[in-house]
């Protein structure tokens, strides 16, 4: 098991269709992932989806599982355990599912094989399916303390304790999310600064400059853009909240505190839910595979429209 190769142990992980010309009923499997997998996990068990695309070899891929991986499982499933025991399936990230991988779930985790245990790893819970929730207990794990992650990065990394303990308030009680914070300085700033390019050329009108910042972040690959917009709703909340002037509800680096003390005053009660929804449909459109210079176009066409109706009220 130290190894990830126990007969009785099954994953399940997003994967992604290398060759589109193949069986839809047969492929692709977990198994043609597996060494990859392993590789990964092993390297760091706090895995996050961008990491895991990235190490298989796909940073331009969404991820999802698929409904072969289920008749894969359930086939397996169908024959004795090798030790005679138990048997152990895990379902890394279930809210990628697509809805024929999901029901053909559905009465293998309501009604498993004896002496097997199905456990599904989420890291958003409210996007899994509710016909696959219903059939599962739910139990959350608490969110780790700043103090617990900052002596952690103290001694395995050796951390200054003033940067362990701003990394771990960003961290927002997530050592997963730390470690990437600890690796991503790079992947970090660059979003900051589209971040910061969008708002200002948003506030001031510039629609040539905007086309150019759409098409800038079209030629990213599709993981990259997806991140970029989770981080864009995070700065979004971030900003709103700065303007109630508690740092302790702001989870933010240096260069991101110094940008929302000039910004935050144009993230409001007016546009707050705008701003945040408009980043959420960007992502899901992504997610969706639509034209990525249409999505960040009109993104920050739309734009305009938000932060002017601060701006005009102030």
């Amino acid at each position: 098991m130290n190894k990830l190769v126990h007969p009785d142990v099954h994953f399940m992980m997003p994967v992604f269709k290398r060759d589109s010309g193949r069986n839809a009923d047969t492929y692709p499997q977990s198994d043609d992932f597996i060494f990859d997998w392993r590789e990964a996990l092993l390297a760091n068990p706090y895995l996050e989806l961008g990491e895991w695309m990235h190490a298989a070899g796909a940073d331009n891929q969404q991820g999802e599982l698929y409904a072969a991986q289920a008749n894969e499982l359930i086939r397996k499933l169908s024959f004795r355990s090798s030790e005679g025991g138990r048997r152990v399936v895990i379902i890394w990230l279930p809210e990628r599912m697509n809805d024929s991988c999901a029901n053909k779930l559905l009465k293998l985790i309501e009604e498993p094989p004896s002496e097997t245990v199905i456990l599904m790893v989420s890291d958003d819970a409210g996007r899994v399916l509710p016909t696959i929730q219903s059939r599962a207990l739910r139990i959350n794990f608490r969110p780790l303390t700043e103090a617990e992650i900052a002596q952690g990065l103290i001694e395995r990394f050796s951390l200054a304790d003033d940067a362990a303990a701003d990394l771990a308030h960003t961290a927002e009680g997530s050592w997963a999310r730390a470690l990437h914070l600890l690796d991503a300085d790079d992947d970090t700033r660059e979003y900051t600064e589209l971040f910061i390019s969008l708002m200002r050329l948003a506030y001031g009108r510039k629609l040539k400059e905007l086309k150019t910042w759409s098409e800038d972040v079209a030629k990213l690959g599709r993981a990259s853009q997806r991140e970029f917009l989770t981080y864009a709703q995070r700065m979004t909340r971030e900003s709103f909240v700065a303007n109630f002037r508690s740092p302790a509800l702001n989870y933010m680096n240096r260069d991101e505190a110094a940008f929302t003390a000039r910004f935050a005053p144009f993230v409001d009660e007016r546009n707050v839910i705008g701003i945040t929804d408009l980043f959420a449909d960007a992502q899901r459109d992504i997610e969706g595979n639509v034209n990525a210079k249409m999505v960040f176009f009109d993104l920050s066409l739309r734009m305009i429209i938000l932060i002017r109706q601060s701006a005009a009220a102030k």
